[in-house]
């Protein structure tokens, strides 16, 4: 999976190569962990580097897979807010980061 994808959004704008990037899917949890290669890019419609046509920009993360659950079963569980990104790096989810960690350092 080479890039994570966005819609528009304030905080994606905020990546930095090296930070972390938990893949979350709704009503299944976390998938997988990465690093930002980059910061986020933005493809206009007709770049033919686009994953998904349209008329919309496609905001993308470039993201270097570390660890990644292929079974939704093996997901760590996790009811995520209502949002498709956000930052986990404010010390309220400390907790959340430390078991992201640990769930899946115990399957590698």
């Amino acid at each position: 999976m080479p890039a994570l994808l966005l819609p528009t959004c304030q905080t994606c704008q905020e990546v930095e190569s090296g930070n972390a990037i938990f893949m979350y899917a709704k009503g299944v949890g976390i998938l997988g962990i990465g690093q930002a290669r980059g910061p986020h890019e933005v493809l206009q419609p007709g770049d033919p580097e686009r994953l998904r046509k349209g008329g919309t920009p496609e905001w993308r993360i470039p993201v270097s897979w570390l660890a990644w659950e292929d079974d939704d079963a093996d997901a760590f569980i996790w009811n995520s807010p209502n949002a498709t990104f956000f930052e986990v790096s404010d010390l309220k989810y400390r907790s959340l980061r430390d078991d992201v960690e640990r769930h899946f350092s115990e399957r590698s």
